[in-house]
């Protein structure tokens, strides 16, 4: 009596010898690791909303009077944090808490964004001293802000082990 069975339909994919089976299993294992290093527990991804604009630079010391007074978020404005306002005509897309990704030509900064700016005509963000000085520390620059994660639960504040894990993790 032979106890050899004939495996088809599904059980028969996940056999090593079978084209699609464990090489197929193999990468969606890999892409789900991928995935879940890139998540962070109490955000959620953007979806990679990105908008172009000029981007200025507040929170100067001796300079303007926002340096020491607390942001729409309620942090300290510190220039020395890669921290950003973000302008009313965005806000929507980048609730306080969130996390983008600013570039200027080669120059790219990770920012939190804790306050809320202005709204003159053709900028998008206004920079932390410190990010400012990552794109090259222009006064006024053109940047495109690409949006990398946001709060799950609403607006939020900036927590800088997120930063951290966004570095660590190429986004």
């Amino acid at each position: 009596m032979s106890h050899s069975k004939t495996l088809s339909g599904e059980g028969a994919a996940c056999l090593p010898g079978s084209k699609s089976g464990l090489r197929s299993e193999m990468k969606d294992v890999s892409k789900f690791l991928e995935q879940s290093e890139k998540s962070v527990p109490g955000y959620n991804s953007c979806g990679g909303k990105k908008q172009k604009g000029i981007a200025s630079v507040y929170g100067i010391r001796g300079r303007d009077n926002f340096a020491g007074k607390r942001t729409a978020s309620g942090e300290t404005m510190r220039p020395e944090k890669l921290r950003a306002a973000i302008l009313r005509s965005a806000s929507h897309q980048y609730p306080m808490g969130s996390w983008v990704r600013v570039k200027n030509g080669d120059r790219s900064v990770v920012v939190c964004i804790n306050d809320k700016g202005g709204g003159k005509r053709g900028r998008v963000i206004d920079l932390s001293a410190a990010a400012s000085a990552k794109l090259g520390g222009e006064d006024l620059t053109k940047v495109e802000v690409e949006c990398l994660l946001k709060p799950a639960d609403g607006p939020g504040r900036c927590d800088d082990k997120v930063a951290a894990h966004i570095t660590a993790n190429d986004y």
